[in-house]
């Protein structure tokens, strides 16, 4: 299996996409998939770019463990997310993808997932990002207190 972006349109947000992991590169519809070996310079990650720039998507980073080329970390990956990382924190979510209902290899440890969080996102306030702010600005949920 490969490593890849998925483009999935939101059915709560008129015109709105969200970009998650996944394994193929097509562009049909309100699908794109993005394998890792095409890289950043192809014209399917700039599309992905060009779409976070209208604030109408999001990129979810999840299942690299089932999608990547490479054995954990699955660095593979890194040079399309940090890319992302750099240009738009503000517009990524994360997702372990349990129970994981599709994987038909050893079942991942949920902990060694988190673990590579740092990895993809290395940056504090970037993460709460990711893990917080984002998915509250994306699903709608009750602002969570910070602690100090």
């Amino acid at each position: 299996s490969r490593c890849c972006l998925r483009l999935k349109r939101q059915h709560d947000v008129p015109g709105a996409f969200h970009l998650k992991s996944q394994n193929t590169v097509q562009t049909t519809g309100a699908t794109s998939r993005i394998r890792a070996d095409e890289g950043l310079d192809s014209a399917s990650f700039a599309t992905v770019m060009s779409l976070l720039d209208t604030d109408r998507c999001w990129i979810k980073l999840a299942s690299l463990y089932r999608l990547s080329s490479q054995p954990y970390p699955h660095a593979d990956m890194l040079p399309m997310i940090h890319r992302v990382v750099a240009a738009r924190p503000d517009r990524m979510i994360w997702g372990s993808n349990w129970p994981h209902p599709i994987h038909t290899g050893p079942m991942p440890n949920d902990g060694d997932l988190v673990d590579l969080i740092p990895l993809w996102v290395p940056d504090a306030a970037d993460r709460h990002r990711m893990l917080v702010d984002n998915p509250q600005a994306l699903y709608g949920f009750e602002p969570v207190p910070r602690q100090a």
